[in-house]
């Protein structure tokens, strides 16, 4: 198994299956858009590879802070065993530690919708109620 940068269109067609598998819906071109695959200067793709087969995709940017300090962050990362888990991030932190990054940061994953949409409906339900109640209640 190896890791590699994804920089052909062969190995991001092999990343897009392999996170198609975690997301049904996800379209190819909001694949790219996603992951910004033209813009290497600031996202990068990499893949865990075996048998030209993907197992694993990590996807980070690089946030400049000032001329000294910069930080590696990583935005997402799919995997399909612990091997290439661990082959990904060991790879991000050669990365980090040979362009001299003064750190690591893991992006947290946006809320699911769902559970804005459930919050949004008792909100709603909460603020109803109360505007049924008279105001001596309070």
């Amino acid at each position: 198994m190896n890791v590699r940068l994804i920089t052909t269109k062969e190995d991001l067609e092999l990343a897009y299956q392999f996170m198609k598998q975690f997301n049904k819906k996800l379209a190819y071109y909001d694949f790219l858009v996603k992951f910004d695959f033209n813009n290497h200067d600031k996202h990068f793709i990499i893949g865990a590879f075996q048998n030209e087969q993907c197992l694993g995709v990590l996807t980070y940017r690089i946030e400049h802070l000032d001329k000294e300090n910069k930080i590696l962050e990583i935005l997402d990362s799919k995997y399909s065993d612990i091997r290439s888990y661990k082959l990904l991030f060991k790879f991000i932190d050669n990365v980090a530690s040979e362009d001299h990054f003064s750190a690591i940061k893991i992006k947290k994953p946006d809320p699911d919708l769902r559970s804005k949409k459930v919050i949004n409906k008792l909100n709603h339900i909460l603020r109803l109620i109360a505007s049924l109640l008279p105001l001596s209640f309070f």
